[in-house]
């Protein structure tokens, strides 16, 4: 679903991940520290990150709160290893 004029979730960059741009800038927090820690580029990053959380929706504060009480270098260990939470 693309996001009407006004809708405060934005579909770029990250996929079909929709996102508040709060959780937006701290899902490109999380891109800039895999991409610094695991000698990867930033695109590379980004399409891990949309793999891993595909088709989610980072809408509400409870959302985005499942997302910011880690830290983004904590998210990066776990999306490049492949693990869960």
């Amino acid at each position: 679903m693309i996001p009407e004029s006004g809708d405060p979730a934005h579909m770029g960059e990250f996929g079909n991940i929709r996102a508040t741009a709060e959780a937006t800038t701290y899902l490109g927090s999380i891109a800039d520290a895999m991409a610094a820690t695991y000698s990867m580029s930033r695109a590379e990053a980004v399409a891990r990150i949309s793999r891993y959380w595909d088709g989610l929706d980072f809408l509400t504060e409870t959302e985005t709160g499942l997302l910011t009480h880690e830290s983004p270098d904590y998210w990066a260990g776990i999306i490049y290893s492949g693990g869960s939470p």
